[in-house]
């Protein structure tokens, strides 16, 4: 298994309140990236605090002898730095309102699990094809889903930015979850919105193509983005088999 990860805080923003971490558990590679919102501080908090929050929970679930399957470990460790974030929001007024977007991957085997809240997006790419594989919890995508909004309308929506669903904003959070085959070969792709905002799917995939390393293609990735103006902190991962 070969990752790398690479985050900046883009063209136009002062602060970068991305964060993401890589790591091996019990034989799983597990990487998770969070872009926090609230201002500065409270992002930038949010985004760490829930990535801390994630790693511990699921580190403490892998570590015990009867281990649930993917989906539920993932499903739990959202689900408890959702407690963590709310409650930190909650006790100091210096960071209420705080919440992050969250999307996570693991993989084991021949498979990868993806969870994922907000839209922090996840990608397959397999035999030169790169598909989303998550679904943006925005207020465009749900207009697209409903017929009221085509897909080459919503990059440029002015309400493109609001999400419908956070990690730290609510005790009641749910968050979807995916399985998806990860042969040779393969690899996936974790991104902000900082990167998808800007560049196209289709240029990503190009990049893929060009750059079989992670650290390649990250780097390719991020420079993409800057070259088109980078108006956001943009972070990208890239777990390769």
């Amino acid at each position: 298994m070969r990752t790398f990860g690479v985050t900046d805080v883009g063209a136009v923003r002062r602060d970068n309140q991305d964060y993401f971490h890589i790591e091996q558990l019990q034989g799983r590679t597990v990487a998770v990236l969070c872009d926090g919102m609230g201002g500065a501080r409270a992002g930038a908090a949010a985004s760490e605090l829930g990535c801390t929050a994630f790693f511990a929970n699921l580190s403490l679930a892998l570590s015990k002898q009867d281990v649930p399957d993917g989906d539920v470990l993932l499903s739990d460790a959202v689900s408890y730095a959702n407690l963590r974030v709310c409650d930190h929001s909650r006790s100091d007024k210096n960071c209420e309102g705080m919440g992050t977007t969250m999307v996570a991957a693991m993989a084991e085997g021949e498979v990868c699990h993806i969870a994922n809240v907000g839209d922090s997006r996840a990608y397959h790419y397999q035999n030169g094809t790169l598909r989303q594989i998550t679904r943006d919890h925005s207020y465009v995508e749900e207009l697209v889903e409903q017929g009221l909004l085509r897909p080459e309308e919503a990059r440029n929506h002015p309400r493109k930015n609001l999400i419908t669903r956070a990690v730290g904003l609510n005790y009641r959070l749910k968050c979807d979850c995916f399985t998806v085959p990860f042969g040779i070969g393969d690899r996936v792709l974790l991104c902000s919105d900082g990167l998808s905002n800007v560049v196209e799917d289709e240029a990503m995939e190009q990049i893929l193509r060009r750059e079989e390393e992670p650290e390649g293609a990250c780097r390719a990735l991020l420079e993409a983005a800057l070259e088109e103006g980078a108006p956001d902190n943009v972070t990208v991962l890239i777990l390769s088999r």
